[in-house]
Formats: structure tokens, C-alpha cells, sequence
């Protein structure tokens, strides 16, 4: 019946129920890293993760609206994303990370708290992520208002293509920073090549996606949603660069 002081030790807080912050009783700290994240940053995760759901089920029914079917999709997100990461992608927008697992013997209890060293604007995987999310709401766009209906949505979705496009940029500078100095200019030079030379390779998915199913649409974005997985993979798996000490020789 004593709820949470029935935790502390004899004589600690003893008769007060009252903590100063959200998340003080149990040791976390006010803010940073491992704080508990407001209620209205909640539910920005939320929302964005209710948003991708809609998109990703959107690219199933166009071009019909998703309805209840991205009830389903955002259920799944949920439960695949957590399961793997302990977080949801509305949660690793925002920075709101909640880790399972990962305890921290400093605090009281071992009570497990998120692990984020680089902030949101410093993470240059992060802005890669951004960019993907960038380039799949305007692909899902040109899919679903089928080119734009006009001349003035055309333009409005290649002005945010092109500008999601600039992920090459980064994806470059990445890469190079994970090679020592004697090959980050070879390295500089070659993955941009490389990268052009996948095209007859993804030439060879489409036409196979498109004579599977038939449509030239159904195709594209089949073959865009397997190049996005394994964009996203990729990423997810590359060395973070940001604040890397990049004097250092390949031997």
C-alpha cells in the first residue's frame, strides 16, 4: 500500500509522496540524457509515428485512403520497432529514446534509462534519416496525387525531391570519414561511382518487379521501398562520424 516510498531507504523521504521533476523518485535526472520526456513530446512521437503509418499503408491501397488498415501498420511499427531498438521512429525523431535494458549501476535500483552522448542536431545519422523521411513523403505524394493533377504540384513535388535528393552530399562526406587518412580521398571518389554504377542493377529490380506484377507503378514502388530498406539498414549499422577523431591511418 506505501506504493513507491515502500523503495527508499528508512528515513529517506519519509511521509512525502512529493518529488520535484517527473521521474526524480526513481533516481533519473531532470533533463538530458535518461530524463523522462514531457507529455507533449510523447505525443510528437506519436503523431510521426501515426503519420509514417499512414504513408506506408497508403502506398498499399492507393489509390484508395488507408482507412483502419494503418491502424494495423502503426500496431506493427510498434511492436517490430520496440521489439528490435526499444523505441519507436516517432521516439528516435524527437530524441525521446527509451532503451530497454540498458542499466546505469550509478542511479538507484539499476532503473533503465536511455543512452544518448550526441544530441539530435549532431548526429549525422539522424540527418540522414531526415532525408529519408524527406524523399518518402514526396515520393508517396507523387504516387498518390498520381504526377500532381497540375503543373504547379509537379513543380512543388520535384522542388521536394530535389531537395531530398541533397542526402548525396552527406552520404558521401559519411562514408569517406570512415576511412583513414591515406584512403578518405580514394574513398571520396569511389562510393559516389559505385553508387552510379548500382543503376543497371536497379534497372534489373525494376523490370523484374514490373513484369511480377504487372504495372510499371506497382514496380516503382516496390523497387523505391527496397532501396529504402536497404538505405536504412545501411545507416542504421554505419559508425556514427560526428565528433570522430579522423587522425588516424588505415594499416
Amino acid at each position: 500500500m506505501s506504493g513507491p516510498r515502500a523503495a527508499q531507504e528508512p528515513g529517506e523521504g519519509a511521509g512525502s509522496t512529493q518529488q520535484r521533476y517527473r521521474g526524480e523518485r526513481f533516481g533519473l535526472p531532470e533533463s538530458g540524457v535518461g530524463s523522462v520526456p514531457s507529455t507533449a513530446r510523447r505525443a510528437v512521437a506519436m503523431l510521426i509515428d501515426c503519420v509514417l503509418a499512414a504513408l506506408i499503408t497508403g502506398l498499399f491501397t492507393m489509390p484508395d485512403l488507408p482507412r483502419n488498415w494503418s491502424l494495423l501498420t502503426w500496431f506493427l511499427i510498434g511492436v517490430i520497432a520496440v521489439s528490435f531498438f526499444g523505441f519507436t521512429p516517432g521516439m528516435y525523431a524527437i530524441g525521446t529514446l527509451e532503451v530497454l535494458g540498458a542499466e546505469e549501476p550509478s542511479r538507484p535500483g539499476n532503473v533503465p534509462v536511455a543512452r544518448n552522448p550526441i544530441t539530435w542536431w549532431q548526429s549525422r545519422k539522424k540527418t540522414l534519416y531526415v532525408f529519408y523521411i524527406i524523399l518518402t513523403v514526396f515520393i508517396a505524394l507523387f504516387f498518390v496525387l498520381k504526377g500532381g493533377g497540375n503543373a504547379l504540384n509537379m513543380y512543388l513535388l520535384c522542388m521536394g525531391l530535389g531537395f531530398g535528393a541533397g542526402i548525396s552530399v552527406l552520404y558521401i562526406t559519411m562514408s569517406a570519414e570512415q576511412f583513414g587518412t591515406n584512403l578518405r580521398a580514394s574513398a571520396a571518389i569511389s562510393i559516389p561511382n559505385m553508387v552510379r554504377g548500382a543503376l543497371p542493377l536497379i534497372i534489373l529490380l525494376f523490370k523484374f518487379t514490373r513484369n511480377l506484377f504487372g504495372s510499371y507503378i506497382t514496380g516503382g514502388w516496390i523497387t523505391g521501398a527496397i532501396l529504402f530498406a536497404i538505405a536504412i539498414s545501411a545507416a542504421w549499422f554505419t559508425e556514427e562520424t560526428f565528433g570522430k577523431d579522423l587522425d588516424f591511418v588505415e594499416r
